[in-house]
């Protein structure tokens, strides 16, 4: 029986990382109904598993006082967008090194506002296509290899403020956005911003949901758990408060 539990954690893993996603979203738009915001694209995403190709992901798109905000969660990458034959993953390997993570596994979150000028502007408020292409190139995914940035940081790190982008006006990619990373699972980082201590919430296999799915835009008094290594109600709340303020 043990493989059959091995599969249903998995399964209960994605399950809930789709259902905090959801939380997030609620979150956003109760604290939007309060401000004044419209959504541009999304909630859209899911777990997708067939003979061509396996991911999960989650992305969202909304304005808010004028400006462009994402947030976009990526458990299981495209296998087709880790083919390096195709000349597009130098980038976003670079970023999985520098914060520890697998590359077709990251469990990351990053959330930020779009900075759009001239031309990139209008072809990104035209084509929803160009808009799930901006989110991926956030964390440098899909970028053409010989692809030269205006805007990137020394180092991708969890937690801080970065800058990212092509800068380019007619661009099907990422003219510029700010950006902030945050892992799905709990981790530690050390001073130094490695994330070595990650503790996997997948390797829980008791059966049991790994994620302690939330509701109501999170607000508890308790404020969660990290015992299975996902992010909790508090999170949530801390991640959306941050999103709104950047």
């Amino acid at each position: 029986m043990m493989p059959v539990k091995a599969l249903l954690s998995v399964h209960n893993f994605h399950e809930s990382a789709a259902l905090m996603f959801q939380d997030i979203v609620d979150c956003i738009k109760q604290r939007g109904l309060r401000r004044g915001f419209k959504s541009i694209l999304g909630p859209e995403g899911g777990y997708f598993l067939d003979a061509k190709r396996s991911e999960h992901f989650h992305m969202y798109i909304f304005e808010d006082e004028k400006k462009i905000r994402f947030i976009y969660s990526l458990i299981k990458t495209h296998s087709g967008l880790l083919d390096q034959g195709k000349g597009k993953t130098k980038h976003y390997l670079s970023v999985c090194r520098n914060l520890e993570v697998d590359p077709e596994f990251p469990l990351l979150l990053v959330y930020g506002v779009f900075i759009t000028t001239n031309g990139a502007g209008q072809r990104f408020n035209t084509d929803d296509r160009v808009k799930r292409e901006w989110v991926r190139n956030s964390i440098c995914l899909d970028v053409p290899d010989n692809s030269v940035f205006q805007y990137k940081p020394a180092k991708f790190c969890w937690n801080k403020s970065l800058d990212i982008g092509l800068g380019s006006s007619n661009s099907w990619y990422l003219d510029r956005a700010s950006i902030k990373l945050r892992s799905l699972v709990c981790l530690q980082p050390d001073k130094t911003g490695s994330s070595s201590n990650a503790k996997i919430a997948v390797e829980n296999s008791d059966g049991n949901d790994c994620i302690q799915h939330t509701s109501g835009c999170g607000i508890t008094d308790e404020g969660g758990s990290h015992e299975n290594g996902i992010l909790n109600s508090s999170d949530i709340n801390d991640i959306v408060e941050d999103l709104f303020n950047m």
